[in-house]
């Protein structure tokens, strides 16, 4: 029996002394695995007149019998978020618009931990229940429990609406997946008073409100409130709350949107039984989703709890794996499709002619990627996973010759797209079909398998095993979520797995007929949700097509959210945009994430630039810098407030933890006195082996100018030796100064003869 969804708030606190011991731990970035309860106090529970009240260390609840709106208020005091606690039910009777109207408080029962609330007259006839759970860091909402008389179809579950009217209040929210464009913050002030509806799922076509392409963050939006109106002294300072994240811990049977109304929100869960009729009275109908509302200093931080509540609770669970795919998923990768599309070589244009000039150009550049990712298309016909024979007549020898060149191999596939159902022995009625029951034609060139069909599934599952037999990639680049429509145009024939929950389908159907093939083979997808964390263990932030000119800016807002998913065992890779101008900004940015890679072409890009020596090093030494382990902590420094519409979702350096110790930091802002590091240019520097960046024996460094680096060594050891690793393959000796507990190292981006320097290296010899 499938699990039924629940809602889930969990809070922590702005103030140390208030958290559990592993809370603080984590925050601080001293403990390595998330999930480590320790002994916390149950929440009070009282009521005193209108009021139910549960207080907890790091938040209180209040909730009004008689008006049913709730309030949240911080550890300070600070009010975080207040709403309406009944949710709205738009339902559709037949030959009647839809329509909605809210019950009244029916009653409610308090226990030890729990509280249940009726609602009746809900719609005029039915009746709907809550129940609340509470624990130290959390409050569980199970799902609404309707029950009506009438033969009607539920058409949405609207959360903290009344008339489709959003109640969730905060003066400022935060939607990391709002706009693809960067001139558009994700930081959203009441007072711009935005109105839209938007995708809060995976962004299927019909597009809503503004556009969002993949790779953005889905299934959780933040807010915060300002108690102060007008400017004054320390004012955002004092008056900013906590904030909150509200985020999925259960993926719904319908379309996950956000709407957005002068600071007021509305989590919406599209069902629209009115087309499909699979949620229709009269009787009991359980609905929604598991949600979960944690709380942080800022919102990055309520977003790690967030991260860290679900692996707390067993939700996800982070995964293990073999040195051999540790390997894959921290390895440097040159992605071909920016080179297919600034040379229009993209779909049947792709040949093994121009693919082999690919490579062959990017192994004369010097470029030393520890994989080739072959982007689409070199498949005959979508849904065959098999190479064009006529496009490719000895595909598999290219394949071989990139592996005998010591480099793995990836490939792009859409696994569940279709061009002719007859390939694969299957049928029209075998496609996702249409709200006119004809099959759903994307692009009017190829469809969309309904996976959720068994006939469907034992096909997938037995390509899935012969791709992986045939071409044994060891990265496959994922791609097709974005396309499963919204349930207003098409649905699949087993409704259980509509909506959110289709993605999830089709990577647990390919995902593990895949890994019985190769346990090892690592699935790479725009995803920033933790709840596909079982199939998908590496993240992109795509190509990035929207930003030109400021590819660098959008990329470092991307990787500001996804570097949090390390946290939970997903690592991200560093794609770029089409320019080579902002490119190593972006490696950068990136280096200390997972892994770097370059989606650039190999010639001249839409501005003219090219791959200079000075790039290519870039590249070639950060790739150097790679960590094997897909499990850390990613702090950002010099970052914004979290006020800032504009700069706060972005960090000028990045530090990166390991079982609690400084294993790397990505440096502009030069000076980080707190970990004893300073530097008169940008720097990346990482250590080499197990100890951290204070105790280990290596040190790597890549320098982004030319200047000095003092770095405080918490362990005593004699002079060190430095060796300048250079583009030209040869090696020189540096100078560096060990005294005073600190390292001093003058470095520069070439040598006294004009060599390009990849990388430094630092050794120590320990007394």
């Amino acid at each position: 029996m499938k699990k039924t969804p629940r809602f889930l708030f969990v809070a922590s606190s702005r103030k140390p002394a208030l958290r559990p011991s592993w809370v603080r731990c984590l925050l601080l970035g001293l403990c390595a695995p998330l999930g480590v309860t320790g002994a916390a106090e149950a929440p009070r529970i009282s009521e005193t007149g209108d009021i139910i009240r549960v207080e907890a260390d790091a938040y209180r609840w209040e909730w009004s019998k008689t008006s049913d709106a709730f309030q949240i208020f911080d550890a300070e005091g600070r009010l975080v978020v207040k709403g309406g606690l009944q949710p709205e039910i738009v339902v559709k009777l037949p030959d009647r618009p839809a329509h909605s109207a809210a019950g009244r408080i029916g009653g409610h029962k308090l226990a030890k931990d729990s509280m249940v609330v009726t609602y009746t007259a809900v719609n005029g006839t039915a009746s709907a229940r809550l129940t609340l759970r509470f624990d130290p860091t959390a409050i569980w909402l199970e799902p609404v429990r309707y029950d009506g008389p009438a033969s009607e179809d539920v058409v949405e579950l609207r959360y903290f609406s009344v008339q489709r009217r959003p109640q969730l209040t905060s003066t400022l929210a935060v939607i990391p997946g709002l706009s693809d464009y960067a001139g558009i913050s994700p930081i959203v002030a009441a007072r711009v008073r935005l109105d839209a509806t938007n995708w809060l799922g995976r962004g299927g076509p019909p597009h809503l409100g503004l556009h969002q392409q993949w790779g953005l963050p889905v299934h959780f939006f933040c807010g915060f409130e300002n108690a102060s109106d007008h400017p004054v002294s320390n004012s955002l300072g004092t008056a900013l709350s906590d904030a909150f994240c509200l985020g999925l811990a259960d993926l719904p049977a319908g379309d996950l949107l956000v709407r957005t109304n002068s600071g007021n929100h509305s989590l919406i869960v599209s069902t629209r039984s009115d087309l499909w009729h699979h949620l229709r009275g009269p009787g009991t109908l359980t609905l929604g989703a598991t949600l979960v509302v944690t709380f942080g200093a800022d919102f990055r931080a309520s977003i790690r709890a967030y991260y860290t509540k679900l692996v707390e609770t067993g939700t996800i669970q982070i995964p293990t794996r073999s040195p051999r795919k540790q390997s894959v998923l921290t390895t440097s990768q040159f992605n071909t499709w920016g080179d297919q599309v600034m040379s229009h070589t993209y779909g049947q244009k792709l040949n093994e002619e121009h693919l082999t000039r690919l490579y062959d150009a990017m192994r004369h550049s010097g470029m030393r990627p520890g994989m080739f990712v072959i982007d689409d298309k070199w498949e005959g016909r979508y849904g065959n996973l098999s190479h064009d024979s006529d496009r490719f007549p000895n595909f598999e020898a290219f394949l071989g010759r990139v592996r005998q060149d010591g480099l793995r191999v990836g490939l792009w596939a859409a696994f569940m797209r279709c061009e002719d159902p007859a390939d694969l022995g299957l049928t029209s009625e075998h496609m996702l079909r249409g709200v006119d029951d004809r099959p759903i034609r994307m692009h009017g060139s190829y469809y969309l398998l309904d996976f959720t069909q068994p006939e469907v599934q034992r096909v997938l599952r037995e390509r899935a095993k012969r791709f992986v037999r045939r071409y044994r990639p060891d990265l496959v680049k994922f791609d097709f979520g974005y396309e499963i429509p919204s349930l207003s145009r098409a649905a699949p024939r087993d409704m259980n797995f509509a909506g959110e929950r289709m993605l999830l389908k089709g990577l647990q159907i390919v995902v593990e007929a895949m890994r019985v093939e190769d346990p090892d083979i690592a699935l790479m997808y725009y995803s920033l949700s933790p709840l596909f964390m079982k199939y998908i263990d590496l993240h992109s932030v795509d190509d990035l097509i929207c930003h030109p000119g400021e590819y660098g800016i959008e990329a470092n807002r991307r990787y500001y959210f996804s570097s949090l998913l390390a946290e939970i065992g997903m690592p991200t890779y560093g794609s770029g945009g089409y320019d080579w101008e902002s490119i190593p900004a972006i490696w950068f940015d990136s280096a200390l994430l997972g892994s770097i890679g370059s989606l650039q072409s190999l010639g001249a890009d839409e501005l003219g630039g090219t791959p200079t020596p000075e790039r290519i090093a870039k590249f070639n030494g950060l790739a150097q810098l790679s960590r094997p382990a897909t499990q850390f902590r990613i702090d950002v420094l010099g970052g914004r407030p979290a006020f800032a519409p504009i700069r706060a979702a972005h960090a000028t350096s990045w530090a990166r933890y390991e079982a609690g110790e400084l294993a790397g930091v990505a440096l502009r802002d030069r000076v980080w006195p707190a970990a004893g590091i300073e530097a008169t240019a940008p720097v990346v520097i990482a250590s080499r082996g197990s100890k951290g960046l204070h105790q280990a024996s290596r040190l790597a460094l890549v320098p982004y100018g030319d200047g000095e680096l003092q770095l405080k060594r918490s362990v005593s050891s004699r002079p060190v030796e430095v060796r300048l690793h250079l583009a030209d393959g040869t090696k020189e000796s540096g100078r560096a100064t060990l005294a005073d507990g600190s390292l001093r190292l003058a470095f520069r981006e070439r040598t006294d003869r004009g060599a390009l320097v990849e990388w430094i290296e630092i050794v120590f010899d320990r007394d």
